[in-house]
């Protein structure tokens, strides 16, 4: 996941660079288009890094999800019963989606 992770910031960092290398110069419509595309990948590794997950508290009441600069709450009003199912994706192939830019160690 750290391989991954590092290679995308790369990515992500080597396509804002080279956007910002092919601005035209003078200023105007293009110059500003310009600008605006080479911070786009930019934009997409710094919301990656907000939404980090930190941690897990699980409470009687919540379930608290530690992100690097926010937490968010999931209330377990409604919840009736829960278990544990570790084989439950076992031979499930992931047909859409990530496991995100910076996933979850924990």
């Amino acid at each position: 996941m750290k391989i991954v992770s590092l290679f995308g910031t790369l990515v992500l960092t080597s396509l804002s660079y080279a956007a910002s290398c092919v601005i035209p110069t003078p200023s105007g419509f293009t110059h500003d288009v310009g600008l605006v595309v080479a911070f786009i990948p930019l934009g997409v590794l710094v919301g990656s890094i907000i939404f980090i997950v930190d941690g897990y508290t699980v409470g009687p009441t919540r379930i608290s999800v530690q992100r690097l600069l926010f937490v968010t709450s999931v209330p377990l009003s409604g919840l009736q019963r829960a278990w544990v199912e570790p084989a439950v994706y076992n031979g499930s192939v992931r047909v859409f989606g990530n496991g995100g830019l910076y996933p979850s160690s924990l």
